[in-house]
């Protein structure tokens, strides 16, 4: 690994560590409340295997990693995880409440450990994306992906054949104390909402193929007023790419649905009206693009930093810098962490690592830089040390 500290004035420390056990730890996701809100911990996973597919029969450790002394605090076991996304480890908004999925009986269902207490609760459904308020929270059947796109949902759950866009199953909205739940966004509403926007060739060859369709990448706005997921399909026995999905929008209610964009990845809200995202085909060239006023009849779309910005990256803003947004240079065996000034375009590497392989498929690890809410710290996720390790890039002094 290296650190252009002297240079940009952030320096990089390893906070977990193999010991004797061999274990290897990461953070889950590069979009979801990793850090807790005071910037001091880190909601990740621990487990003893790496390089293979998960299996039903594979367990986690969930807990978290202190940003000072490193180590890794046990909490509780997650039988739902997947290499790409952890157990959706991530700290509740308002709450010191540490949540994860897991599965009961089979069951998909959110744990809910209070440090306080020490206990831990079970909440039906998976969290997938908390809102803002820590009361409310979209979940997705994380097992039609793991059905549809092995190693990004979650192994161990069953989801029946012929099902290709069904009207009981989509996104729910939760009610985290309560635990209650309802569909608010099914994907055969999706699937309309899609079909309506195409042009009526394109529709018929998509409609011939009888493709089976999934929702992935839930998100919402700062503000919770509104969500924006993935729409995916394909045929079961045919290949995929990104040019087989779209982004929605939709108000925090499942209603008045848009599609924003087509061919999209990892995108993400900066502001109540604003998405970014990559896109390799929707535009004339690839790289990064802004969506302003997204989802209404005035949005529009214009570049990021198209000078530098040219291929699918793990983009955040910076809390508190303005203009500022940090993002990784994932499927490659050497991989980046740099930092980008959007008002004078210019880069900076802040950190590298080696040792990447795979550089892609399902088991590969992208470091999935992850900022802290004071805007002073990044997580990553590295396997420079032999096997996945949780690092910290923080400011200087």
């Amino acid at each position: 690994m290296t650190s252009e500290q002297a240079a940009t004035g952030w320096h990089v420390r390893q906070l977990t560590r193999p010991g004797a056990a061999g274990w290897f730890h990461q953070h889950c996701y590069y979009d979801i409340p990793v850090f807790s809100a005071d910037s001091s911990r880190i909601a990740a996973i621990r487990f003893d295997y790496a390089d293979r597919p998960v299996t039903a029969d594979d367990r986690v450790t969930v807990g978290w990693v202190d940003c000072e002394h490193g180590g890794f605090e046990p909490v509780g076991q997650s039988a739902a995880f997947s290499l790409q996304q952890g157990a959706m480890a991530k700290w509740r908004p308002g709450s010191d409440e540490l949540l994860w999925a897991d599965r009961d009986d089979g069951r998909l269902v959110t744990r809910a450990w209070s440090p306080a207490t020490g206990q831990v609760r079970a909440i039906d459904k998976a969290v997938y994306a908390v809102c803002p308020d820590g009361r409310h929270a979209l979940a997705l059947n994380m097992d039609r992906v793991n059905y549809l796109r092995g190693g990004y949902g979650f192994a161990g759950g069953t989801e029946p054949l012929g099902r290709r866009a069904p009207d009981d199953d989509g996104i729910y909205s939760m009610a985290l104390d309560s635990g209650e739940s309802r569909l608010i966004l099914s994907l055969r509403a999706a699937k309309d909402a899609l079909l309506a926007c195409l042009p009526l060739k394109e529709r018929a060859k998509l409609m011939l193929k009888r493709p089976y369709f999934w929702f992935n990448h839930a998100k919402v706005s700062p503000e919770g007023t509104r969500f924006t997921v993935k729409l995916r399909w394909r045929q079961f026995d045919g290949g995929w790419n990104d040019t087989q999905g779209v982004s929605l929008l939709a108000n925090i209610d499942g209603s008045a649905v848009r599609v924003m964009a087509r061919a999209t990845s990892h995108v993400i809200w900066e502001d109540e009206d604003t998405l970014f995202f990559f896109s390799s085909s929707a535009f004339e060239r690839p790289g990064v693009f802004r969506a302003r006023r997204a989802g209404t009849d005035e949005q529009t779309f214009s570049p990021i930093a198209p000078g530098i910005l040219q291929e699918n990256v793990h983009m955040r803003a910076l809390p508190g810098s303005p203009g500022e947004y940090v993002y990784d240079t994932p499927y490659r065996e050497e991989v980046s962490l740099h930092i980008l000034n959007e008002a004078d375009q210019q880069e900076r590497c802040l950190a590298t690592f080696g040792n990447h392989i795979p550089a892609r498929g399902p088991n590969r690890c992208d470091l999935h830089p992850c900022p802290s809410p004071d805007g002073r710290r990044v997580v990553v996720t590295s396997l420079e040390p032999g096997g996945r390790q949780i690092f910290l890039v923080e400011r200087a002094g």
